[in-house]
């Protein structure tokens, strides 16, 4: 059910296997020439990220190298120039041209299938990093105007990305029944339920800069975890977001605090 160790080599190579070829090439994750022949075989999205299964997250970053190995990797995709090849297309089409113009090095926001990525910090250890990348994504990439959109809309995902983003967390992995936490956009929100209970969202000190979740209450309890779960927003909450304009470092940091993920079952 590891679909993706069928196809990946946990060391310097990653091994690509195709119907036309099986090869390997170098795979040193900070090498951007490197990161230009791999793209190559890719067709929508960031390979180390399109590679992930979303119900295996932490499992991938457990067989890749280990978790700061597996957050460098992710860091790569911002801070490299926005590589590309189009020689599969022919030219240059509009996801790419998105990705350049919105200039957050290979991540590509306007193509759905990248979209989960940032959230993927909550379960590698390093949450503070997709409070930021979500903040910068909802404040640089949407507009209230006729072209407020960074690519194409299709079925209505990128704005619900958005709408999930700004109250403060997002359905990462359909197969769970998790939210996954990023930085909430706005200082209160009341969601009114179908069954008459309310989900009251508040962010204590929220603005531009305090992107970071400093602390955080669930039902006036203090609560350390990555995610929120379905069943407990239906039944009503209440949410105390305290922002900071620097991150902790220390909160949403342990393996308890990760959501869930399908290798843990592999080794009950």
């Amino acid at each position: 059910m590891s679909i993706y160790r069928d196809v990946y080599s946990a060391c310097i190579y990653t091994r690509l296997s195709r119907d036309d070829s099986d090869k390997e090439e170098k795979a040193e994750s900070n090498s951007i020439t490197n990161q230009k022949a791999l793209i190559r075989d890719f067709l929508s999205g960031h390979p180390e990220i399109e590679i992930v299964s979303e119900h295996e997250d932490d499992g991938y970053s457990g067989v890749n190298f280990d978790r700061p190995g597996f957050n460098a990797m992710m860091d790569s995709v911002f801070n490299v120039p926005p590589l590309f090849d189009d020689s599969y297309y022919g030219g240059v089409i509009h996801e790419i041209r998105e990705m350049q113009i919105m200039n957050m090095g290979n991540y590509a926001h306007g193509n759905q299938p990248i979209q989960h990525m940032i959230y993927l910090y909550n379960y590698s250890g390093e949450p503070w990093k997709a409070q930021y990348w979500v903040r910068e994504v909802m404040d640089k990439l949407y507009f209230a105007t006729p072209d407020g959109y960074c690519g194409d809309e299709d079925n209505g995902q990128t704005s619900a990305w958005y709408v999930f983003s700004a109250l403060g967390f997002y359905p990462v992995c359909p197969g769970t029944d998790q939210y996954i936490l990023g930085s909430p956009l706005f200082k209160s929100v009341t969601l009114n339920l179908e069954n008459g209970k309310k989900v009251v969202i508040k962010a204590n000190n929220n603005g531009e800069a305090n992107r970071y979740i400093s602390s955080m209450k669930v039902n006036g309890k203090n609560y350390t975890k990555n995610y929120l779960i379905h069943g407990d927003l239906m039944r009503g909450m209440n949410i105390l977001y305290n922002m900071s304009a620097t991150p902790n470092k220390s909160r949403g940091t342990q393996d308890s605090d990760a959501p869930y993920s399908f290798s843990n079952e592999l080794g009950k």
